[in-house]
């Protein structure tokens, strides 16, 4: 009989890490608990389903039944763990289907995030559930329920507290959906991770364009209910916005209750592990959005709550519990997403973020394109780039562009994980077809410019 690894939460990272065991040692005895109803979600293209642009397989891509009987693992879903014996190597779970004690040889923690929802009066009911009509988007089932709301109670009208990715994205689909949308934002401006306020712009102009209502410095002081749910939502600056949906999009932070619970609490709160996934507690790993990994630009711990690392770092954990030498050395911020008609894509440090780390940073702005001027929409992005002034390695990047942002930026990043500079990037030979491509990418437009200074 082989070692037996348990797996507390069924997102990216637990599903992942348990099929990779799988894969690599069909003789590891792999069980799962899941206290929802899903696993194997992701929650990337949720604001797409609830726009009605993807289908529910976009979300949920196998059940558990499948795991069981084409994979060997023993996956419950409705089963929370609810609590961890440490010295005894045991946790205990209460699920519909079962319930007790169960033995560990490792344990793999992978319970993601919760939802900040601020202490607003009117948000939450005497039981301290939300109010109908409000609603957070952290995982499959809230997408569900989001969709399920809006094609019900035919919305009219939405409110978005928050601008990050999610709030912007979620302003796109309801918009998509004939939904007038507002979005409300405490802060003076929008995307922080943007290198120059010109990208800003273009983002701002686009959401203004497709006429979401963009309120910046501005707080939701109350919400005003009634028997059918939401109504308005009472600003800071003493205006009423009438909505019938609600959506609560400021951030998240670790889910750590499990572990305080058991007896563990992570110093200020950030539980954070090392290469090979390792919490500090002996043969109880951990991953995804509920812990802090390092960034390999600084040396420093960082939190990054993305469902592609969480798969990254189940890819590698699963590897080394299988028994190969795989380790999660760590990332340098890489994100994206599109907005409306513009995709944005980032990576590794803006000028003020490195010059805040101790670099002798310098940036440079360009303007590139995908393809050659001549055909049909073809529009300039807008690309800002940091670099170490001496020895011109790559420390940051940001584009808006309306093609080809992500791919771009992962030669970036590419770039900053390896410590290039930008004159080995000038000496790649890269391809180039008028149709498809220019011969001043982005890059070799940043080393140009770099180079004049």
């Amino acid at each position: 009989m082989g070692k037996k690894v348990l797996i507390a939460g069924g997102g990216a990272g637990g599903m992942t890490a348990a099929t990779q065991i799988k894969r690599q040692n069909p003789d590891i005895e792999v069980t799962l608990f899941e206290s929802g109803s899903y696993v194997s979600w992701a929650g990337c293209p949720t604001p797409y389903y609830i726009a009605g642009l993807v289908g529910e397989m976009s979300v949920v891509h196998f059940d558990a039944e499948y795991f069981k009987n084409d994979r060997g693992i023993d996956v419950y879903t409705h089963t929370p763990v609810e609590l961890i014996d440490f010295k005894r190597k045991i946790v205990s779970v209460n699920g519909e289907k079962i319930k007790g004690e169960f033995p560990y040889d490792q344990l793999i923690l992978s319970l993601g995030a919760k939802a900040v929802v601020p202490p607003i009066p009117g948000l939450r009911s005497d039981d301290g559930k939300l109010n109908e009509g409000i609603f957070i988007l952290r995982d499959a089932e809230n997408a569900f329920n989001i969709k399920e709301y809006i094609d019900k109670r035919k919305v009219k009208n939405a409110l978005i507290i928050g601008s990050g990715f999610i709030g912007l994205e979620m302003a796109e689909a309801l918009t998509h959906l004939g939904i007038s949308v507002t979005v409300v934002e405490m802060a003076d401006g929008i995307l922080p991770m943007l290198g120059t306020d010109e990208q800003r712009k273009k983002i701002l102009k686009s959401l203004e364009a497709n006429k979401v209502a963009l309120r910046l410095g501005t707080t939701v002081k109350e919400i005003v209910c009634c028997p059918d749910g939401v109504e308005a939502a009472i600003l800071s600056d003493g205006t009423s916005v009438p909505m019938e949906f609600l959506l609560v999009s400021i951030g998240v932070r670790p889910n750590l209750s499990l572990l305080e619970k058991s007896g563990f609490h992570a110093p200020d709160g950030k539980l954070i592990v090392n290469e090979n996934l390792e919490t500090g507690i002996p043969d109880v790993y951990a991953l995804g959005d509920m812990v802090w990994t390092r960034n390999l630009l600084t040396g420093k711990p960082v939190y990054a709550p993305f469902g592609d690392v969480a798969d990254k770092q189940g890819l590698a954990l699963g590897g080394i519990i299988a028994g190969s030498p795989l380790q999660f050395r760590g990332v340098i911020g890489s994100a994206a997403t599109s907005i409306f008609e513009w995709q944005i894509a980032v990576t590794g440090l803006n000028y003020q973020a490195a010059l805040d780390n101790g670099f002798d940073a310098e940036k440079v702005n360009v303007k590139s394109l995908h393809r050659i001027m001549g055909f049909e929409d073809t529009v300039p992005g807008l690309v800002n780039v940091v670099y170490e002034k001496n020895t011109h390695r790559v420390l940051g990047a940001s584009i808006v562009s309306q093609s080809a942002a992500a791919q771009f930026i992962d030669q970036f990043a590419i770039a900053i994980t390896w410590g290039l500079t930008l004159d080995q990037l000038f000496d790649v030979d890269y391809a180039y077809s008028p149709k498809t491509s220019v011969v001043w990418n982005p890059i070799l437009a940043a080393y140009r410019k770099a180079l004049n200074r």
